[in-house]
């Protein structure tokens, strides 16, 4: 059968994207200016975002296109003073003004091309220079480019992050980009085609069990859909995670880098992933809507494996439940966590990014030791 946790809600469209986590923390600003970005961040990151139309179009179309992109880019240059609020609403509000099926291409790296709807608010942020996407798993992603590992996006959804690590900048890595709803499937095949086809993508919806159909949500947005106790919408194929290694990665004993963005399913899928688990890094969302933070409860209760929260300045130590909820203070939000085996080879590459946790909890802010940076 399908496990389903179904106390987790859908999650709002900008509610993906993560928390400024030195705003939500309250970390103090010292630590900004502390913090050094891993090598070529600002090469990948911090480049004017080149956009061009990819189907053809009339000229009034084009025009309006790229005064929409300049307007965003535009908001993000001001909202940037603070930490981008009110970016998301500005970008909404644009996404009006162009037709709902204009695909677009924006260059997010050196070799890295991403296709996306421009009415889409969603994605249609990238446009700013200076607004990253998940910045706290780019940060990490990026620090381990010289590692060489095969990375799963599960719940990839257009394909953004399996673009970025196949591509040079992040070290030419293997892929794996699974997606379930066929709209997103679509797309993501096209960015597939658009970076020389060097990622695999399968269509399924990865949860605990490995060959049964499940119906999809009906979300009427791209980035919530998921698998549905209810009937009727979209059905798809299931799988596992080690049924997605075992067909194919034939022969391969590597590390693996997991990334879980399925909607409530993470830990069901870290549960169908008993043949990996001693070699693999799981990059997983434990959304702020679910104050009793299930995830993590069956990460850490369930999987015995080790906790960190990706945050703004390194890898933050979970040790209970507790901990994690006190770091969920949005609802609206999204929050990224990893997890791991004390055994991993990976474990040694992610030690010098461990922040030492002062014994009084996560509530004393302005007693954490910075004992590890991503380096320069």
């Amino acid at each position: 059968m399908v496990r389903v946790d179904s106390n987790i809600g859908q999650k709002p469209a900008k509610g993906k994207q993560s928390a400024d986590n030195r705003a939500v923390r309250g970390l103090p600003r010292a630590y900004e200016t502390s913090w050094k970005a891993p090598a070529g961040y600002n090469e990948v990151f911090k480049t004017p975002r080149r956009m061009s139309l990819v189907d053809n179009h009339s000229a009034f179309v084009k025009f309006r296109a790229r005064l929409v992109a300049l307007l965003i880019a535009f908001a993000d240059g001001v909202s940037r003073i603070v930490h981008h609020k009110g970016y998301w609403h500005a970008c909404s509000v644009l996404s009006w003004a162009v037709p709902k099926d204009l695909v677009v291409s924006v260059q997010i790296a050196n070799d890295a091309k991403f296709q996306f709807f421009l009415a889409d608010a969603y994605w249609n942020s990238l446009l700013g220079k200076f607004f990253v996407y998940e910045d706290d798993v780019a940060r990490l992603l990026l620090s381990l480019s010289h590692v060489e590992y095969t990375f799963i996006d599960c719940g990839a959804n257009f394909g953004y992050w399996s673009v970025l690590l196949s591509s040079g900048s992040f070290g030419n890595k293997r892929v794996i980009a699974v997606e379930a709803a066929s709209a997103n499937f679509k797309l993501l095949l096209r960015n597939r085609e658009a970076n020389e086809n060097r990622f695999d993508a399968l269509h399924a919806a990865v949860t605990d069990s490995d060959g049964e159909m499940v119906s999809l949500s009906s979300s009427k947005h791209h980035s919530a859909v998921s698998v549905s106790q209810h009937l009727g919408g979209e059905t798809i194929c299931s799988t596992t995670l080690d049924a997605i290694v075992r067909t194919n990665l034939t022969g391969f004993d590597g590390p693996l880098v997991i990334k879980l963005d399925i909607e409530g399913l993470e830990a069901a899928a870290m549960r169908s992933a008993s043949g990996v688990l001693g070699r693999a890094l799981f990059i997983y969302e434990d959304h702020g809507d679910d104050p009793s933070c299930q995830t993590t409860a069956a990460v850490l209760n369930e999987l015995r494996l080790t906790v960190y929260y990706i945050d703004a300045i390194g890898l933050m130590p979970i040790r209970c439940v507790e901990e994690c909820r006190q770091i969920k203070k949005k609802r609206t939000l999204g929050y990224n966590f990893l997890a791991i085996s004390p055994t991993a080879s990976l474990h040694r590459e992610i030690d010098r990014f461990v922040l030492d946790r002062p014994s009084g909890g996560p509530n004393r802010h302005h007693g954490v030791e910075k004992i590890g940076k991503i380096p320069a």
